[in-house]
């Protein structure tokens, strides 16, 4: 008998995130705002000032969908 793959018996989750909730911006916001409200919550989230980094992770995730959707525009 072979072990299981160890992939197989990791949990897989995986949901939508509102990166304008995440970033705490409006729709409409421009690249400066983006970048200042995402520089804001990086202190207070960063792994490194005490953070989790699952939630640096989703509000870097979330900084780079709208960063990159400003620049593309």
């Amino acid at each position: 008998m072979t072990p299981p793959d160890r992939t197989d018996a990791l949990p897989s989750f995986s949901f939508d995130i509102d990166p304008y909730a995440v970033l705490g911006v409006t729709r409409d916001a421009s690249l400066q705002e983006i970048r200042d409200a995402y520089r804001a919550k990086s202190k207070k989230y960063h792994p490194d000032a005490g953070g989790e980094d699952w939630s640096f992770r989703i509000l870097a995730q979330a900084y780079e969908l709208l960063s990159t959707n400003r620049v593309m525009q």
